[in-house]
């Protein structure tokens, strides 16, 4: 099997930790680790949210070390794509990308164990571009401003985390059941403490904001598409209850129903 990690030069946090895990492989460009399993290194010249997937190097998964803008100090995990009507970072609208949710379930794992003092670890919903990484994928994020873009304590963890991810997968130690996420605010707190207190593995997470902008008819193709997208099969809904509007959680039980999938309730 074969994994890429890309880094944009572009973006500090990105490229630090991708300069962390080259050094603790030992390699500038490829690398077997334990298990066997090849990992390709790459630094772009273009930020992460505008590649494009036909641009991406032949992998079995992808994982991109990135900055997040936010105003508090985060360690964060996400797929990447918009399910929206809008595609204002990157990307284009309706459109996702395939997910990894094995692979960023240890990541956030060992972010948990890793993170400094101070830093908030959480699964983000899916919310930026690219919207066209049909190999599963998933960013791992330093959060903040540039102070913490540079924190070579957060860097660290981030990278530690990414490179611990990269070993389960390799040996196949990813005893997490995937799910789809539904509902909640940009940080899904509720699906990140459902989620860590379990075994599931979130794969998309759609925002309640995302679930209510539209019809029904809205929310059940976005829910079809995540899960064709979801990189795993995916046979229930982790759905943060208070997170959607009444009516519109009406319309992901009877989606739900639709499509077979259970509902856990968050």
């Amino acid at each position: 099997m074969r994994a890429a990690v890309i880094a944009s030069a572009l973006d500090p946090a990105g490229a630090a930790m991708l300069s962390y895990i080259r050094s603790a492989i030992g390699s500038l460009e490829e690398a077997t680790v334990q298990g066997g399993c090849d990992i390709r290194f790459s630094l772009v010249q273009e930020d992460l949210i505008d590649i494009s997937g036909s641009s991406l190097p032949p992998a079995d998964l992808l994982i991109f070390p990135s900055r997040h803008v936010g105003k508090r100090p985060t360690l964060t995990v996400h797929v990447s794509g918009n399910p929206g009507k809008e595609a204002k970072f990157g990307g284009l609208p309706r459109s996702l990308s395939v997910a990894a949710p094995g692979p960023m379930a240890s990541c956030i794992r060992s972010m948990m164990r890793t993170a400094p003092q101070g830093y908030e670890v959480t699964y983000e919903v899916t919310h930026h571009g690219p919207s066209d990484v049909n190999t599963p994928s998933f960013f791992a994020e330093v959060g903040g401003t540039e102070r913490e873009w540079h924190d070579e304590v957060a860097i660290k963890a981030a990278a530690e985390s990414i490179l611990a991810s990269l070993l389960d997968w390799c040996s196949g130690n990813l005893p997490f059941r995937p799910v789809l996420g539904l509902g909640g605010p940009h940080y899904a707190p509720v699906i990140t403490r459902t989620a860590l207190a379990s075994g599931l593995a979130p794969s998309h997470i759609l925002s309640g904001d995302v679930l209510e902008e539209d019809s029904g008819h809205f929310v059940e193709k976005m829910m079809r598409l995540a899960v064709l997208r979801s990189g795993a099969p995916v046979r229930d809904v982790l759905l943060d209850w208070k997170g959607v509007n009444g009516p519109t959680r009406r319309e992901v039980l009877k989606a739900a129903t639709l499509l077979g999938l259970g509902v856990i309730r968050a």
